[in-house]
Parts: structure tokens; sequence; C-alpha cells
């Protein structure tokens, strides 16, 4: 009978989930009390429905970091609040007076489809500024990390073949290497959701294919008719440290659907639980050859900046692991383009690397930063003997260590003697040491 018991309780017994977390940054030049802005990537608008990140799995959302370039002023302040599906959340925070940050610990849950926002608001006459802020997602599902696009107010062709990024809001391109982004660990994309602002029209339909390497992949929906949404959470793909994807949009070639605007959203999960990506792509916007600029870690359209207080990123604490930067071109013979982590503007130690001649386009690193809350990051990039000007990409792997989640049960025994019977109840934690040791622990 004691056998018995302890077979059927160790079956039965749940092993600890491990919690995954991801940073997602975004920022503003000029912050616009009128607009609201992605919550993942730049730039804002008055219209909420064109400005959010649409939502590919389930977790929570919350740890909200902002930080201002120039202080209210007396008597004036800016309240940052999260918006999901347009409505407020407890996830908000004011900066007032002479305060240039502020923070919330609030959090609340997002689900698959989920439109999620940004949404400022002014009190008084406060001081012209920029703005950056930074969020953290908790996935339901250890490894998952979101990524979205929105094409902002710039309509889908309703004729020509596009492309479109997954690092927050950035208009549609012709030109794929423009909207590709580099994976900088390895992983498997999966989830797509699509939702138009306009739908394609009777007869008429806009197909939209994951694509990786300039391959289109299994991953794919179609959205027909009077249709807004499509997704795809059957199909998925494994893409390797290194190698480039970006969402393909086919218009119908027999009737041509209706102009519109768009969202997208995608899941990654990362190889290594803990790991999640930092996505940046210049698009058609090319890296001087002869000043020094910089980039945002994270956004869709960059354009490099020689200022570099209008590219820097606010984080949450977490480190980053690699660098994986390509250029559409190579700098030419004797030429090279560095590309360099910077921390609150200056140099990190470990995460840098540059490309070099006329033969190569790619460069990586690895290394372990470790960024602390409210930390400003971004991307110097530095052209050395006059390079040919390139457009290019840079990303990063971001690293939090997942969390244990604990489970208790109790142990029953039943021992018996000539004497008497004695039942005996011992309540035993579970641990992760524990687990690797095969064996339990009495707290």
């Amino acid at each position: 009978m004691k056998k018995l018991l302890l077979l059927i309780l160790f079956l039965s017994f749940t092993l600890p989930t491990y919690a995954s977390q991801q940073v997602i940054t975004g920022g503003e030049l000029t912050l616009d009390a009128t607009k609201f802005y992605p919550i993942q990537g730049l730039a804002g608008e008055g219209i909420e429905d064109r400005f959010l990140l649409y939502s590919s799995t389930a977790g929570t959302m919350g740890a909200l970091r902002v930080e201002v370039t120039n202080a209210p002023g007396a008597g004036n302040s800016w309240t940052f609040t999260v918006n999901n599906n347009t409505s407020p959340t407890a996830c908000a925070c004011t900066i007032s007076d002479s305060a240039t940050s502020c923070n919330d610990t609030d959090t609340f849950a997002v689900v698959a489809t989920d439109k999620i926002s940004l949404d400022p608001s002014s009190t008084g006459t406060p001081t012209a500024t920029g703005a950056q802020w930074s969020v953290i997602f908790n996935g339901t599902t250890s490894a998952e990390s979101i990524y979205g696009n929105t094409t902002q107010a710039t309509d889908l062709s309703a004729t020509a073949t596009q492309y479109v990024a997954f690092a927050g809001a950035g208009v549609p391109t012709t030109t794929e290497f423009n909207a590709e982004t580099l994976a900088p660990t390895s992983g498997t994309i999966k989830n797509l959701y699509v939702r138009l602002g306009t739908a394609p029209g009777a007869g008429s339909t806009r197909v939209f294919t994951l694509q990786e390497d300039n391959s289109p992949q299994t991953l794919t929906c179609t959205v027909s008719g009077t249709n807004k949404t499509c997704t795809d959470v059957s199909n998925s793909f494994t893409i390797a440290t290194g190698n480039s994807f970006c969402l393909m949009s086919v218009p119908d070639a027999g009737t041509a659907p209706v102009a519109g605007v768009a969202q997208f959203g995608v899941t990654f999960v990362a190889d290594t639980n803990g790991e999640f990506m930092f996505l940046g792509t210049t698009a058609a916007n090319a890296f001087s050859n002869a000043s020094i600029e910089y980039m945002p870690i994270s956004a869709s359209s960059a354009n490099p900046s020689t200022t570099e207080a209008n590219h820097q990123t606010l984080v949450n604490a977490c480190s980053i692991t690699t660098i994986n930067a390509e250029l559409a071109g190579t700098p030419g013979t004797g030429n090279s383009y560095a590309f360099d982590l910077h921390q609150n503007t200056g140099h990190t130690a470990d995460i840098a690397c540059t490309i070099t001649n006329g033969a190569g386009t790619t460069c990586s690193d690895t290394g372990n930063t470790a960024l602390s809350a409210d930390d400003n990051m971004d991307t110097e990039i530095t052209p050395d003997s006059t390079p040919t000007a390139r457009t290019g990409r840079v990303s990063y792997t971001g690293y939090i260590a997942p969390t244990v989640t604990g489970r208790r049960m109790f142990l029953i025994s039943e021992e018996k003697d000539e004497e008497d019977t004695i039942n005996k109840f011992n309540d035993f934690a579970f641990c992760e040491s524990c687990l690797s040791r095969g064996s339990l622990r009495n707290p």
C-alpha cells in the first residue's frame, strides 16, 4: 500500500514552469499629447487604431518606465498610460515639474489580437520634449516574445509586392532588404496575426507570408473579400542566428484590393529560454560614410543621426549578449563600418563588431553587458576611410534569467506495525536544484 501511494503522487506531480520576460522599447523625438504611439517602435499619430502593437500570444505586460529629454516645467506634467484595445490600463505614470522620468509597477493581461498603445496626455503647457519608454512582457509560455509592425498612415499597395519589418512602426517597401531584420539568436517564429484597416473588397485578396533570407516560409495567411484579419497559428519555421526575416504582402493579381493600412504580429520562441531580440533597421536611410552616427537598438525605418540623444533607447533591467550587423553591400576595399553598443553614451567593453573591406557585408560579436533599469542604449556607427554609403540593420540578443515557479505537494505515507496504524503527512517543496538531482527536499 505504501509503494502504491508514492507512485500515484509522483505521477500526478506537476513540474515547475519557467517564466520568460522580454524588454519592449519605444520612443518619439517630438512628444505630442494629441497622438498615440505603438508600445514597440517609433513615431505616432492621432488615430490610435493605426499606431499599436498587435499581440500574437498571451502573457502580462507592465513595469512601465518613461523618460523625457526636457522636464515639463513648474506646474506642468505629462501622464503616460498604456492602453489595451483603446481602453486605459492600470499601467501609467506621471512626470511633473522638474522631473524627467517616472515608472509604474502595475501589470495587465494580454492575449493574442490585443492592440497595445501608449497614450500621453499633458497638464498645463509642458516644455516641448522627446520621450522614450520601456515595458516588460511576461509570456505565459516559456521562451516566447512578441514582435509587431504598423504601416502607420501608409497604405499597402494595391498592385505591388511589398515588405515590412517586425520592429515597430515602419512603412512598407518594395525593396526586401530594407524591411529585413536579423535574428541575433536562433529559435522558431510562429503565430502570424494580420489586421487590415480596410478589407480587400469583393473578389480580391491579400496574401501575407513570412520570409527568411528572401525565401517564403510556410507561415502564411490570406485576407479575402470583406474580411479584415487573418491568422496562421498552425505553421512555424526555425530561424538560425544571423538569418534575416520580414513579412511579404502580395495583392491579388486579378482584382486589385482596396488600399489600406495594416498591423502585424508574430511570436518568437527562443532556443534558449530567457532570450529575446532587439531588432533595428535603417530601411532606405543609408549610413553616413563620413560622420559618426547613432541609431536606436530597436526600431523600423530608423534614420541614423549624428545627435546621439535623438536615438537613445530606454530599457528595463536585462543583459545584452550578442550583436549582429549587416550592410546592403560591402564598404569597399580598405574601408569599414564599426558598430558599437553604447550604454549611457559610453562604449561597452564587449559588444561591438566591424564590417571591413570589399568582401564582407556582415559582422557579429558575443559578450555579456548588464543593463540597469533606465539605462539609455543606442548603436554607434563609425565609418573609416570613406566607405560606400549603405543601408543596414543591427540586432541584439537580450536576456533575462527565467524565473522558476515552484510547486508544493503532500507526501502521504502509511506505516503499520503490530500495535497500531500511524498516518504521517509530510509537506515537501520542489526546487530547481532538486529537480536536477531527481530528488525532493523537506523545507
